[in-house]
């Protein structure tokens, strides 16, 4: 069993952000910024923001429910799950909010995609075949197949940066644990192997750390381990259940959303935690959008 070290408890304050309307940005974007899906429109849109929650705009505009956002590795498109055709499928658009694709038709739920470090497959969660699974897609839609193959629910997949391996959640073994895989699905390894349940793991842009949450108690928590399944250590816990961890493809911050409504960051070594929206909608699903050359 790890043993850990708990670096910050703490209760947050509300910070002010700007809405934007339903807006074009255009263009290809240069500064770290964060997508995210929020309500604050009385439907669930995808926004964006610069990474100190000014200058939030809405990308899309519909009255469909949309969330579970990724940004491409060259920071140029964005895929996301949207029940807008009626049902949970995977979707991808320019990040200005154009050239709209749909990459999945099955009445399963499709959920949680992750583009892989070179762009060019796009792992998600399903449970079209009757249990969650994770699948792979082309960003065009093409060479959809399935990875994993069991009774237990697996989901949750992130790439490393080198694309060597995807990490996932997993009840394979009785309980919610953080799981490793090939690409094709092989060599599947537990790194935390215990009774507290853990999901949604987000790999570091060096690939030597894997966030992700687990439930010690009666609360969320954000929580750090390598990716040999040592070194496990409590990284924060606020006044709030944590969700959706995200870690910065450009640097040591992580972002994720709390049960509260707000958006958050931290630094790996659990220093800077500042709220980056006031909670006052429901903004959820962050993830980072890469710096462009």
């Amino acid at each position: 069993m790890h043993g850990f070290n708990r670096r910050i408890l703490v209760t947050l304050s509300s910070m002010a952000v700007i809405i934007g309307a339903c807006v074009s940005i255009g263009g290809v974007l240069r500064a770290d910024k964060i997508v995210f899906s929020s309500d604050r429109d009385a439907d669930n849109d995808i926004c964006l923001m610069n990474d100190d929650g000014s200058s939030v705009r809405q990308i899309t505009c519909t009255e469909s429910y949309e969330w579970d956002t990724a940004c491409s590795p060259n920071g140029r498109w964005i895929a996301f799950a949207s029940d807008r055709d009626g049902n949970s499928e995977i979707y991808v658009m320019r990040i200005d909010g154009t050239d709209v694709s749909r990459l999945t038709r099955h009445p399963g739920m499709d959920v949680n995609p992750e583009w892989s470090p070179d762009g060019t497959r796009i792992a998600f969660e399903s449970d079209r075949d009757g249990d969650r699974e994770i699948w792979l897609v082309n960003p065009d839609g093409s060479a959809l197949r399935q990875l994993t193959f069991n009774e237990a629910a697996d989901g949750g997949p992130d790439w490393s940066p080198d694309g060597s391996r995807i990490a996932f959640h997993s009840k394979r073994s009785g309980q919610f644990d953080i799981w490793t895989m090939t690409p094709e699905g092989g060599d599947p390894r537990n790194l935390t192997n215990d009774m507290q349940p853990d999901f949604s793991p987000s790999w570091s842009a060096d690939g030597g750390q894997i966030v992700f949450l687990r439930q010690p108690d009666d609360r969320w928590e954000l929580f750090l381990i390598d990716p040999e399944g040592e070194n496990l250590e409590r990284l924060v816990k606020i006044s709030s259940d944590i969700h959706e961890p995200d870690w910065s493809p450009g640097g040591p911050r992580i972002v994720f959303a709390s049960r509260a409504g707000s958006i958050l960051v931290v630094n790996a070594d659990g220093t800077g935690l500042a709220s980056l929206t006031d909670g006052n909608a429901e903004d959820r699903s962050p993830s980072w959008l890469p710096l462009t050359e």
